[in-house]
């Protein structure tokens, strides 16, 4: 389960795991995971700040440029 709070931009993600311990019983464990939005002019200029001249986004998973209704953007940047 994950929620997104647009005023605070973290999103928390709630997950479970199950797995059986070597005696053969079922166990489970919980974790949070916390992440934050960036948005793309701030990693933009992280990377420029960082020394890379070029580089561009797309969609996650495709190379597709991104939209507004993509939820995850990776980004490919070159260092001269």
């Amino acid at each position: 389960d994950s929620a997104y709070s647009p005023h605070t931009r973290l999103c928390s993600v709630h997950m479970r795991f199950w797995y059986r311990d070597d005696a053969g019983r079922e166990r489970a464990f919980e974790e949070v995971h916390w992440q934050y939005a960036y948005r793309t002019e701030e990693i933009l200029a992280i990377l420029r700040a960082a020394g890379f001249a070029q580089a561009a986004t797309y969609q996650a998973y495709t190379l597709k440029p991104p939209g507004p209704l993509s939820d995850r953007i990776f980004y490919v940047a070159q260092k001269p």
